[in-house]
């Protein structure tokens, strides 16, 4: 998390848990990278991740965002990984 989303966080943490979930994603990005280098391409439009060898979309959430996602017409056949961050 960069130093104004922690402050921004720090201010207002009801308000402010889209920067902890951006800080999931990109740590989940980093990850994926050094442990499959290149097999994964993180997005941030759409689909959070693409699997270059499966060609499957990945989307990382929170279990009350599923739904949403999947309401979405680019989403279909997506598998959904979830989260949850802290109160």
């Amino acid at each position: 998390m960069s130093e104004r989303e922690w402050i921004a966080y720090s201010l207002n943490p009801a308000g402010g848990g889209r920067f902890l979930g951006t800080a999931v994603h990109k740590a989940t990005a980093e990850t994926l990278e050094m442990a499959y280098p290149e097999r994964f391409i993180y997005n941030r439009v759409g689909p959070d991740f693409i699997d270059t060898v499966t060609g499957k979309g990945i989307e990382l959430t929170t279990p009350g965002q599923v739904g949403a996602h999947m309401a979405k017409p680019a989403y279909g056949g997506v598998t959904f990984a979830t989260y949850t961050l802290p109160k």
